[in-house]
Parts: C-alpha cells; sequence; structure tokens
C-alpha cells in the first residue's frame, strides 16, 4: 500500500522504524559479547588480566593454575617452536591466538589456548571434530552388555588431534603468562 499517494508520507516511518530495529538488535549484541558470563554459578573471565583479579579476590590461584597447565602441555607436547621476535618469516602466516576459559562438572577450572581460525583459509580436507552425545553413549554401553564386553573410558587431557598442518603457521607466545 505504500506505493499508493495517500500513503506514501508514511513509507519514511517505515524506514525509520526498520533504522530503529536494526540499531536494537546490534545494541542486543554488542551487549551480549560485553556481558559477564557464569558456568556452575562461578563467574568466567574475559581474559588473562580478569582472571588474575578473580584470583586476588576469592584469594586462591585456580585460574594461574588452569593457565599455566594448558602452556606447560603444551609445551610438554613441542607445539610450538621459537624463531625470535619479529618479523614473521618467509613462508609462514601469523595468526592470533586467545585464551578461553570454562568451569567443569568438579568445579574445577580450565584454560584453553586457541588459535582464530576464522582468519585463515578452512582446509578441504579433515575438518570435522566430533563430540560424543549423551545417547550415543548410553547406546553403546547398551550395546557393550548385551554381548558381554567390556566398557573402558578415559579423560584425555589435552586432545591434539591434528598436529600436523598443511601450512606454515608462526603465533607469538606471549610467555608473560606463566612468569
Amino acid at each position: 500500500m505504500l506505493e499508493f499517494d495517500s500513503w506514501k508520507k508514511f513509507a519514511r516511518l517505515t524506514n525509520k522504524q526498520k533504522k530503529l530495529l536494526h540499531m536494537a538488535n546490534q545494541a542486543k549484541l554488542q551487549s551480549f559479547h560485553t556481558a559477564s558470563m557464569y558456568h556452575f554459578g562461578i563467574l568466567i573471565p574475559c581474559n588473562h588480566k580478569h582472571g588474575v583479579e578473580l584470583d586476588q579476590l576469592h584469594g586462591n590461584h585456580l585460574w594461574r593454575k588452569s593457565e599455566v597447565t594448558e602452556l606447560d602441555s603444551i609445551d610438554e607436547y613441542n607445539t610450538f617452536h621459537d624463531v625470535g621476535k619479529g618479523t614473521t618469516p618467509n613462508g609462514y602466516k601469523k595468526i592470533q591466538y586467545h585464551i578461553i576459559y570454562a568451569v567443569k562438572h568438579d568445579l574445577g577450572r580450565k584454560a584453553k589456548l586457541v588459535a582464530d581460525g576464522n582468519i585463515t583459509e578452512t582446509p578441504l580436507t579433515s575438518v570435522y571434530s566430533s563430540v560424543v552425545s549423551l545417547p550415543g553413549l548410553r547406546l553403546c554401553l547398551f550395546l557393550a552388555e548385551l554381548n558381554q564386553l567390556e566398557a573402558w573410558s578415559t579423560d584425555i587431557g589435552i586432545p591434539i588431534l591434528n598436529p600436523t598442518l598443511t601450512k606454515k603457521c608462526m603465533s607469538l607466545l606471549v610467555m608473560s603468562l606463566i612468569s
């Protein structure tokens, strides 16, 4: 109806309403990214500095220990090789990284160093990483029971599934986290 002469004056109002709704949705998204997150009633730090502040506030070193554990396990598996500080060597691509935090079911703290994969091209091979679902686990245990099979379980501390890369990448690891 906005094409009719008597309704054309309302066209501007609808455009303003669309713009207003768009601005409101953008504000919601922004507040979602900056809002505090809780897991099991425990405040999750948004970065290293916030984690240190939370440790000082609670009088413990739980977030710090989780960071050190993660970085020690990365060192143990020789994930990174130091090529020096400065420019990126020829044939390598610089990638960014950050630490994400979580609380485990036993209220233990977990820190994970992750690369910002959104800035690299998606490889055409081996991009699927599965997670075991509870119904899938129940089905496996049911089948094991039916066939009198022994079921074993384990916990993998640092699951590095594909340690080799098809392209050379370089990440400058900030060692101030472990000092």
